[in-house]
Formats: structure tokens, sequence, C-alpha cells
């Protein structure tokens, strides 16, 4: 356990940020990882806990929740607890906090209902439970030595990535707070209904495609793919759900109450999640409980808690592992706030043309099974509610006044570099860390994230100052501050400090990362799936030239004599195949099989796939996969990617040899010990 305290600074407001939870994976941004491991990063799953992710999304809390708070003059301290103690010296050494707690995962934790119930969500939720309830106590232990009690507390997982500032002055009612008041985000849910999806108001003003209507989950409009209204909740359910990745409680006895209580009163909370909120459509059906929940049960059934929702949307924050943007505000969140958004909430943009005609446009208004003012969480979410989509040019223009620690393509140049810095690959667990962290490997490793981070950011292209007066939301409505003052130097200099803490020399940036910063014009990486896309013009002159020379002397041709396949895979430089019908994920299995191919420029018109192994000249195109004036499109596969895809295909293709040679004896008899099969060898990674 870790412990510190420093002095409270007398007078002024006191912040406590209590971190709880187990460490999980992040979305990976590498093409060579199976899609089963890319899907594996939730701890529940069995993902390993990611180092790269913990920095990212410490640097976000220190960007929006940390410093914002502190600029207004309000102490704050950090406390910890979390069920991974294999990364324990990482988020000391990150987060600093004044008191810790790092355990391993309790074996012995059990249902308190076994009766139509899925045991296994039971015992990580009763985990759940637990892991909040000794965060809170790690606090607790500090205000006893202290003889103080902290003002007011937050209350989070470790892994919430910030994209906005969350000060608590500017939060709504903060003024007129009582000492049992809780700040949650606002819950918007997917609602059914009339008018479809893309309708001409979301493109007018979204100046693109616009998401689906949203609305409180509460109401009888709520589609039933959302969590708290699919067919094993109850209606009853939906008035419960909350969102319980982050709170803000009023005062430290609120924030205990509700901590402790939740897991003193687990039993009886699972006996009215099992009994009220859950519909059994079979006899064998089983109840899926949930922390989301066990925290609006206890807040509002047990606590009679006050609610205030705090303008804060999904979009404003995320969990780490989600940590790609898809999607941005359409309308201004002072309207969630209100029963109903309308055109007047619109952001208003330079391009936009008004008047933008809403007639026929909006969806009826969402209905609930009782007054709207029975439960608070008819309130969550305003009527009429919807986002942009990515793509949009209202995307593109936040993207613009957004700082790079706040856009997705800062952070997948990021994540491109960070991925392996501290972690080791498995097809089968995806990007895990290495070993155990102690306080100095603890603190080499944090250094090695944060100039990472701190180097990436510093290549993609600033906020534009041009566009944030734009962008901003009205003061009168939101709480978002003003302020972007960066921490990058903070970080920067953190990362030296923990550098010289952990004895070790500094790194240069590794080879993955130089190629993901040498293949992207402007140092940014657009989230390849699987391929990058981009502009290769070297490798389309080579290859088709005046003569066409290369495309004429082709290697295999088709029944009317025209060149199928061309080049060399393993000692050439450029080639191709033509095929009708060719598709990009074709030409992507093609690459794959030809050792030599790092580039590719695709032409569905002609059908051809050209490839080549270096890249001299390269401009950026969009994400969509578009045609030039030749008719191709272009996109770069990362040498290190393929280099370790390929060698996790032939890994496994090699298993597949040995399990037939193993099984190849005689029926009944035990496979022989030897110093190892033919292909022993061929497993070894040629990576060290």
């Amino acid at each position: 356990m870790r412990g510190r305290a420093p002095a409270v600074a007398e007078g002024g407001h006191s912040l406590a940020i209590v971190l709880h939870g187990k460490i999980g994976g992040m979305m990976p941004m590498a093409s060579d990882v199976p899609t089963a491991s890319m899907m594996r990063v939730r701890s529940v799953e069995g993902a390993s806990a990611s180092s790269s992710m913990m920095a990212l999304s410490y640097a976000s809390l220190l960007q929006h929740v940390i410093a914002p708070n502190r600029r207004r003059g309000i102490q704050v301290d950090i406390f910890g607890h979390s069920w991974s103690p294999e990364v324990a010296g990482l988020l000391d050494a990150l987060y600093q906090p004044t008191r810790s707690l790092h355990e391993l995962p309790r074996s012995d934790l059990r249902c308190p209902v076994v009766d139509r119930v899925m045991l296994k969500e039971c015992v990580r939720t009763v985990s759940h439970l637990l892991g909040i309830r000794r965060a809170i106590e790690v606090k607790m232990a500090e205000e006893r030595e202290r003889g103080k009690k902290f003002d007011s507390v937050y209350i989070g997982r470790w892994d919430v990535l910030w994209n906005r500032p969350l000060s608590l002055p500017s939060l709504p009612g903060w003024a007129a707070r009582t000492a049992n008041t809780f700040w949650l985000p606002h819950h918007c849910v997917p609602r059914s209904g009339e008018p479809a999806r893309n309708v001409k108001l979301k493109s007018a003003v979204c100046g693109g495609s616009g998401k689906g209507w949203r609305g409180p989950p509460g109401a009888k409009e709520c589609r039933s793919d959302h969590r708290p209204c699919g067919g094993d909740m109850s209606s009853k359910a939906r008035e419960y759900f909350l969102l319980d990745w982050w709170t803000v409680a009023s005062s430290s006895a609120a924030a205990d109450t509700f901590c402790l209580g939740m897991h003193a009163n687990h039993t009886e909370l699972w006996d009215t999640t099992v009994k009220r909120l859950s519909r059994f459509a079979s006899p064998t059906s089983r109840a899926t409980p949930m922390g989301h929940t066990f925290w609006g049960l206890q807040l509002l059934d047990r606590m009679n808690a006050s609610i205030v929702w705090s303008r804060v949307l999904v979009h404003d924050f995320t969990l780490g592992r989600m940590w790609r943007g898809d999607e941005c505000l359409a309308l201004r969140p002072r309207c969630l706030q209100q029963r109903r958004c309308g055109l007047d909430d619109a952001l208003r943009r330079p391009w936009q043309s008004w008047p933008i005609s809403e007639e026929g446009q909006w969806p009826n208004a969402v209905t609930f099974a009782g007054p709207r003012a029975e439960n608070p969480l008819r309130y969550s979410c305003a009527d009429n509610v919807f986002m942009c989509s990515e793509g949009s040019q209202m995307c593109a223009d936040a993207a613009r006044a957004a700082p790079p620690l706040d856009r997705s393509d800062a952070r997948a140049l990021y994540v491109v570099c960070a991925e392996t810095l501290c972690s080791e690959f498995s097809p089968f667990r995806g990007w895990f860390t290495r070993g155990s962290m102690g306080n100095r490997t603890g603190a080499h490793c944090a250094s090695l994230m944060l100039d990472a981070l701190v180097s990436t950011m510093a290549l993609a292209a600033p906020a534009n100052a041009s566009f944030a007066p734009r962008i901003r939301l009205d003061s009168a409505g939101s709480h978002h501050s003003t302020e972007r003052q960066s921490v990058l130097p903070a970080l920067k200099e953190r990362a030296s400090e923990l550098l010289a803490a952990s004895g070790q020399a500094r790194q240069p940036l590794n080879l993955r990362c130089n190629r993901a910063i040498a293949v992207s014009s402007r140092g940014s990486v657009k989230l390849p799936s699987p391929l990058k896309f981009g502009r290769c013009d070297a490798a389309i002159k080579e290859l088709r030239g005046n003569s066409g020379g290369l495309m004429a002397r082709g290697t295999a041709r088709q029944s009317d004599g025209a060149p199928s396949a061309w080049g060399n895979c393993t000692g050439g430089t450029a080639g191709g195949w033509r095929r009708s019908g060719l598709t990009s994920g074709d030409c992507d299995t093609l690459c794959d099989r030809c050792r030599h191919c790092y580039f590719v420029s695709l032409s569905i018109a002609r059908g051809e796939c050209l490839w080549s192994r270096e890249c001299t000249r390269r401009r950026d195109n969009s994400r969509t996969v578009t045609e030039n004036d030749e008719g191709y499109s272009f996109f770069s596969v990362l040498r290190k990617e393929k280099e370790q895809r390929r060698y996790e295909a032939k890994k496994e293709r090699d298993r597949e040899r040995e399990r037939e040679y193993v099984g190849g004896g005689s029926a009944g008899s035990s496979p022989k010990k030897t110093g190892g099969s033919p292909w022993s060898k061929a497993l070894r990674s040629p990576f060290g």
C-alpha cells in the first residue's frame, strides 16, 4: 500500500478523486492483431492491463479534471484501489496518489443469490462493489489521519478517458448543493420512432450524416438493443439504470454512504434486481446483475439522494479502450435540461444554409409509464437529441478546434507508438503488460509512456485557434471551461523525473513508431482498419509508366492472354494483380501472400491491385476509399505490422502441422517426449 500525506491547504475547497476497478485492455491499432484478440479488451474477458491505456487515461484526467479544478483554487488529492497488482508501480508512478492499495483479484467471492442468476456476471459485480468499497476506505483512512474530511468526492473508474473539462464550480446547481447531492452524466440512449435515421434536418445541421434519435432510458420508446431496455430487463429497470463510470458527491459523508452501502446491502439489492428489475422469458432464463442498477437502487431507494444531470454526455468522455471517437455534438448541451431540444439549440456554423426546414423532421415526443416527474431518470436526456457522425463538416470543425490530446487521429499515433513499449504480443491475449511492475520498473514504464505521449502529440497538428470561437459552446448553457491550457509540458517534465527515478536511459521511439510517423504526411494516423489509406505516387509511376513495361511482362496470364499477375514477390520491388470484381479485401489478401508487398494501390474500375516495396512520396486521402484521376485509390501497410501478421499466420500453420504430427502415432499410444518437433524452431518469434 502506498501512503503519502501532503497537508491540505487551509481554507478553500478540497476534492478527493477516488479511483477503482480492475484494469483491462485497449483497442489496438495494429492490423496484425487477430479479431478475437482485438475484441478481448475487457478485463472480464481475460484481457490483461494495458499500460498505454492507463497513461492516456491519466493524461486526460490531469488535463480535464485535476488541472481545471486546481486552477479554480480547489485542493485535489488522488486515492485508488485496483485488482491489478501487476501494474501497481505504473499506476502509482503516473497518478502519484496520496494513498493507494492494489490487491490480487479475490477468488473467494460468492454470489449471494444462486437461483435464476448468471453466476459469472454475479461474481463480477460483487467484485466491482467490493472494489468501490475498498477504494473509499483508502480515502477514509487518510481522513482519519488528518482529522478532517474532504468537501467533495469524485468516484470513478481508472480508465475513464476525458475529452472536455469537468470543473466543480461550473456544475449545474453547484452553489445550491445539499449534503446528499450527486452529479451524473446525462444518459441519452437510442430510441425508436419516425422519422427515419438520416433526415434532411440532420444533414443540414451537421453538414453530413447524423446519428439516430436519442432520449431518456425511462421512455417507452427506448430501443430494445440498448442494455436497460433489453428483453431480460423489466420496464422498471430502465428507471434505475445509471451510467456507473463516474459520479461527483457533494460531501465526503454522502460518498461514504454510497460506496459502503452498496456493498453492505448487496444481498438485498440482488434480491430486488432479480424480483423487480429482471424479466424471465422462460423457466431457464437467468438474470444479469449489473453495477448500473445497483447504483440506481442505492442512490434512489436507499439514500433518497438528489440527482443532478451535469450536461456531460458520453461524447465528453468514454472508456480508454474505446479511444476512437465517431461522433460530435450537433446541439448545445443546455437543451439537455429541457423537455425537448429544437432547432434553436443547433450549433451554428458559417457553412450552414439558414433557414433550415424542420417541418415533419422531428420525431414524436417520448412517452412514459406514468407522469414524468415520478422518476429523475426520465430527465436524464431531453427529447429530439441527436449527434453528428464522423466525417461530417460539424465533426471536422470540432476536430480542428480540439487540442491533440482530445483528437482520435493524434491518439491513434500514440497507440501505434506505445503499444509495444511495456508490453508483449500474444495471438491469444493481444497486447499484455510484461511481468509485474514494482516501483522502479513502473516508473520506467511510466516515463516511456509519457515520453511517447508528449512526442506524438507534438507531431500532431495543433488546435486551430480560428475555429475555436466558432465551436465554443455558449457559457450560459455549458459547464465546459474555455481554458485550454495544455498539460503536455507538465507531462514532459514528469517523464524526465520518472526516468531519473528509474535509473534507466531514455529510449528513442521504436522502429514501428518511426514507420507510422514516416508514412503519415502530418504525423498522424487515420485509424486503419486494417489498412492505412493514402497516396503512393512513386509506386504507380514505376508500375504503369508510359509503356506499361512491367505490367506487360506479366508472370501469369488470363485466358485471353492479358497479364493477371506480374512482379517478383520474393526479390522484386513492385508488382500487381488484375482480376475482375477485385475488392480491397482481395487486395489485402493478395498482399499478405506477397513478401515484399508493403504499399498497395487499388483500382476497382480497372480491376488492378498494384504493390510496391517502397513509397518515396506519399499524400493522405480521406479514410473513405476514393479514386484519383488515374482511377486508383491508395493505402499502405506498415512494414512491422505485416511482418508480425505473417509470422502469426505461419505459426498457426506450424501448430496445425505439429498437431497432425503428434497425432499421427498408433491408436492408444502416447507421443514420445523428444527434444522438440521438426517445427519447434519455426515457432520461435523472429522478434525475440
